[in-house]
């Protein structure tokens, strides 16, 4: 059975902004879309349904680290990806994974659209290693990595209250450095 998904649009202290939580049936997706026979498009549909009633400028995804059929329903409904990218090696193979897919879904879904327009580096720490995978990060993603995002405890605390950065924290460090992501995103 279709689920229509503005049942569960909720609308945020930021006007303009609209969310679509995560919920207990989400977790029912993958089981329920396994043999769809669009079931990779099944995202794509019902964001094309959205955007012509309600108007966004911009649909943003949070999406699972790992590369499952929610993912692959999130890539074919996108055009852009921002991968945030902790500096460890682990991460890097995650990232390659990420890009191989996303060319995959360019050329089985026919989206030729779809591009990594940005890595954030994230979990920045001052050591030799991070430095060496950032350095990696930008050779492979000439122009495309944003500023970093360090460790910020008002981060935590907001997410703990249940708040932005900007309404828990707005002159914070870590305010700063996701406005600075943001502009970095917005402009490319």
């Amino acid at each position: 059975p279709k689920t229509d998904p503005r049942r569960y649009l909720r609308a945020t202290a930021i006007r303009g902004l609209d969310l679509l939580p995560a919920n207990k049936r989400m977790g029912e997706i993958p089981e329920r879309l396994s043999s769809a026979p669009d079931r990779h498009r099944r995202l794509r549909q019902v964001i094309d349904a959205l955007e012509r009633e309600q108007h966004y400028d911009y649909v943003v995804f949070d999406a699972p680290p790992s590369l499952g059929l929610v993912t692959h329903n999130i890539m074919v409904a996108a055009n852009e990806i921002v991968v945030p990218v902790a500096l460890t090696y682990f991460a890097l193979d995650g990232c390659a994974e990420v890009v191989q897919t996303a060319e995959q879904i360019r050329v089985e879904h026919g989206h030729p659209t779809l591009e990594v327009s940005a890595v954030v580096p994230t979990l920045v720490r001052n050591t030799r290693l991070a430095r060496e995978v950032l350095e990696k990060l930008e050779e492979h993603f000439a122009g495309r990595v944003t500023p970093a995002l360090g460790f910020n405890v008002k981060i935590d605390e907001a997410q703990s209250h249940g708040q932005t950065i900007w309404e828990y924290a707005p002159w914070s460090r870590g305010a700063h450095m996701l406005e600075e992501i943001a502009r970095a995103i917005r402009d490319r």
